[in-house]
């Protein structure tokens, strides 16, 4: 007591020595404790408590509610030796942030364990997936479609390709490291039942007969349950992994198989939208060239641009075919170059720099892809890329100036002057309003085909 006095204030001192005296005939109730957790042999009976109805975690809980109050009266303290009160508050501190670490490792202990309990449901629902083929839609363009419904189903198929390569890509990853994965759990179930047997000796030799004493303990305990935590976490991890010997393999290869599905699927599709395409265009050039073929001589110019804009989105139509073709080639090369890589570094770090991995090395490097089609690609997007540019801004001008085909078509019949001055102006007006209007539905097919046409070109150029 009298060693006591010189570092905390009375009020202080006999609250701990209530409280002291209180644990010590069992009178305390736990929110009353404090800092102080459970004894070395009692801590043991917590520590090997490792079932769902374990009362350990609430304990946690009320311990850290306990260090927290125990971290308010010292702070509150104005008699405690400063250098004692620092002292005291960073074990109480790591103490507490020991008992928040044994919260996290028991969840995700228990989310291991639900998981493991799972896996014979889910290897019988991954067999059944792997056994039964795997549908692929069939391109259906229903009545009235419009291209830009067509572009956007793509660009979701597109999406569903990306999301479908990146999942196939990390069960891969998976699989082949699960071997890794384990050998680094063993590695680190050793590290923490070295550290954990440390902190149980540690506890032995500690004297809790004074304040600095017995943070000291708390501290050391609170080590202790975060350390079992852990442990009993990286088992229910190590198990998991040791079950999931047939399961990884089975993702992987469900996962590939998805992949490989949306690829064709994509495909298809794409292919289908171009021939749709190319047939769209073909009959519209068709029919916008018979209409000007039939036209009056005065209004043969204006029948003609719209056979020419017709005729564009033959040629804009050809361009993404081909654009799409260098694409799917330049993916496939992409993926093959990737998988060779990926399987040769795996042999250089298991077999080392030796000879055979040295000619290996160079034999790929032989059979990368040489520059010259690099450069073409680069040449044609170079050449196209401004070209495709000026004309969807001549594409969307032409648009805004047929937004409104009656004032347009008062345009084009003053320019007409007296050359149609022996037909009806209200029949003559007419026909310019057809051929105005079909003009606004070439330009609303073809500047969609042009955006298309650019956002290849940008996607060829990355």
């Amino acid at each position: 007591m009298p060693f006591l006095s010189r570092f905390v204030s009375l009020p202080v001192f006999f609250s701990l020595a209530f409280l002291t005296s209180n644990i010590a005939s069992g009178q305390a109730p736990v929110s009353q404790v404090g800092f102080l957790l459970p004894s070395a042999s009692a801590d043991a009976q917590n520590s090997s408590a490792a079932t769902a109805d374990d009362p350990s975690s609430a304990f946690e809980g009320a311990s850290l509610a306990a260090i927290a109050n125990e971290i308010s009266v010292i702070e509150a303290a104005s008699d405690l030796d400063a250098e004692l009160k620092k002292d005291c508050l960073d074990r109480l501190n790591e103490a507490k942030k020991s008992l928040e670490a044994a919260r996290r490792h028991e969840e995700q202990r228990k989310a291991s364990e639900t998981e493991l309990a799972s896996l014979p449901a889910l290897t019988d629902e991954l067999r059944r997936q792997l056994a039964a083929d795997t549908p692929i839609q069939e391109p259906h363009f229903p009545d009235g479609v419009t291209v830009a419904g067509l572009e956007a189903r793509l660009a979701e198929m597109r999406q569903q390709l990306e999301s479908a390569d990146a999942e196939a890509k990390k069960q891969k990853e998976a699989a082949e490291s699960r071997g890794l994965q384990l050998s680094e759990l063993s590695k680190r179930i050793l590290d923490v039942e070295a550290r954990l047997a440390e902190t149980a000796q540690s506890i032995l030799g500690l004297d809790e007969s004074d304040l600095l004493g017995k943070t000291k303990l708390t501290q050391q305990r609170a080590r202790k349950i975060s350390l079992t935590r852990q442990l009993e976490m990286l088992r229910a991890r190590q198990r998991l992994s040791e079950a999931s010997s047939e399961i990884l393999p089975m993702r992987r290869d469900l996962a590939v198989r998805l992949a490989t599905a949306a690829e064709k699927q994509l495909t298809q599709w794409q292919d289908a939208v171009s021939s749709w395409r190319k047939q769209e265009s073909a009959r519209q050039a068709q029919q916008a060239r018979r209409i000007a073929q039939q036209s009056h001589p005065a209004l043969k110019s204006l029948a003609g641009q719209n056979a020419d804009i017709a005729e564009l989105r033959i040629a804009t139509a050809a361009g993404i075919d081909k654009l799409s073709k260098m694409m799917h080639e330049i993916r496939d090369s992409s993926a093959k170059i990737e998988e060779q890589f990926e399987d040769l570094r795996g042999r250089v770090e298991h077999a080392g720099t030796t000879t055979s991995t040295g000619i290996l090395l160079r034999k790929q490097r032989s059979e990368l892809p040489g520059t010259t089609a690099f450069m073409k690609r680069e040449s044609l997007v170079e050449r196209e890329m401004p070209k495709a540019h000026l004309r969807l801004m001549e594409l969307k001008q032409w648009r805004r100036d047929v937004a409104d085909v009656g004032t347009a078509s008062e345009e084009v019949m003053r320019n007409l002057g007296s050359d149609l001055a022996q037909y009806n102006r209200d029949n003559v007006q007419d026909v310019v309003k057809r051929l105005l209007s079909d003009r606004r539905n070439f330009l609303d097919k073809v500047i969609p085909d042009q955006n298309t046409y650019l956002r290849d070109l940008n996607e060829l150029d990355l």
